[in-house]
C-alpha cells in the first residue's frame, strides 16, 4: 500500500500529462526549448513544466509580455513556480499547438489574453484537489509530501482567483459529482469516452470569464464537434469534448 501511494504521487507530480501518442505536436510538445526576443518581451516555450521550463523564465529579470507555449504539462510543483513567476505580468500566451495538464490548470488562468494557434489543443485532467489528498490518507502512505502540494496549489488559486472548476475540484465528501463540485452538466457521452477533457469555448469562457480568447474556432475544441473523424479519433486515445460542464461561481476551493 505505501508502494501504492508514493507511485501516484510521482504519478502527480512528475508527467501527469495528456499525451495523445499520434497527434501530430506532441513530439515537439515533449522536447524543451527556450527562446527569448532580442528586448525580453517575449518568450516561446516547448517542452514540460519542469525545471528547464522555470530556468528558461529566470535567464531575464523581469517576466515575458507574450508567451508562446507548447506543452503538455508535467510536474505540478515546477508548474505553480512557473506560474508564479509568470502572474505579475499577466501576459499573452499563445497556445502553439499544446497547453495540457499542468500548463492548462495554472498558466492560462493567469493570462491576460489567450490566443490559440490553428489545431491548439487544451487537455484537463483534474489537479491536486481534496479528493485525491482524502485517497492519499485512506492509503496511509505519501499524504504529507501531497499536503504540501495540494496546499501550495490552494494558496495560488485563491490568490490568483482562479475558478476551483478549471482544477475540477472536488471536495472528497461522500457524494462528490466526479468531475467537481464548482462544475455543472457533463462531458459528452456522460465521461463514458476516457478521461481526459478536451476543453471547449463554453466551458473555458465559464471558467475564465475575465480573459479574451482568440482562435477557438480553428483550434482542436472547435473544431471536434463538427468532425466526427476527428472526434473518434480523440475518443480512442481516451479523449472527451467537456460538453454541457460549466464552471460555476465559486468563493474558493
Amino acid at each position: 500500500m505505501k508502494r501504492l501511494g508514493i507511485i501516484l504521487l510521482a504519478a502527480l507530480l512528475a508527467l501527469a500529462c495528456a499525451v495523445i501518442s499520434d497527434w501530430r505536436d506532441h513530439r515537439r510538445a515533449s522536447t524543451p526549448s527556450c527562446a527569448w526576443s532580442a528586448d525580453g518581451s517575449q518568450v516561446s516555450i516547448t517542452g514540460p513544466t519542469d525545471r528547464r521550463m522555470l530556468d528558461c523564465l529566470l535567464q531575464r529579470d523581469t517576466a515575458p509580455d507574450t508567451l508562446q507555449i507548447n506543452s503538455l504539462g508535467g510536474n505540478v510543483e515546477y508548474a505553480l513556480s512557473v506560474a508564479e513567476r509568470l502572474a505579475p505580468s499577466a501576459p499573452r500566451v499563445i497556445v502553439d499547438g499544446n497547453c495540457s495538464s499542468s500548463c492548462a490548470n495554472f498558466i492560462l488562468p493567469i493570462a491576460r489574453h489567450i490566443v490559440l494557434r490553428p489545431d491548439a489543443i487544451i487537455l484537463l485532467h483534474g489537479s491536486a484537489d481534496p479528493a485525491l489528498l482524502a485517497r492519499f490518507k485512506r492509503d496511509g502512505s505519501g499524504s504529507e509530501a501531497f499536503r504540501q502540494v495540494a496546499e501550495r496549489q490552494a494558496r495560488f488559486v485563491a490568490a490568483q482567483g482562479i475558478a476551483p472548476g478549471w482544477l475540477l475540484y472536488r471536495t472528497g465528501e461522500d457524494g462528490d459529482p466526479p468531475w467537481g463540485a464548482w462544475v455543472t452538466g457533463a462531458p459528452d457521452d456522460g465521461g463514458a469516452t476516457g478521461r481526459f477533457l478536451l476543453v471547449g469555448e463554453d466551458f473555458m469562457r465559464s471558467c475564465l470569464p475575465t480573459i479574451p480568447v482568440d482562435g477557438f474556432a480553428g483550434s482542436i475544441g472547435g473544431r471536434v464537434a463538427s468532425d466526427p473523424a476527428l472526434r473518434a479519433r480523440l475518443a480512442r486515445q481516451g479523449v472527451m469534448p467537456t460538453g454541457s460542464m460549466r464552471c460555476i461561481e465559486a468563493s474558493g476551493p
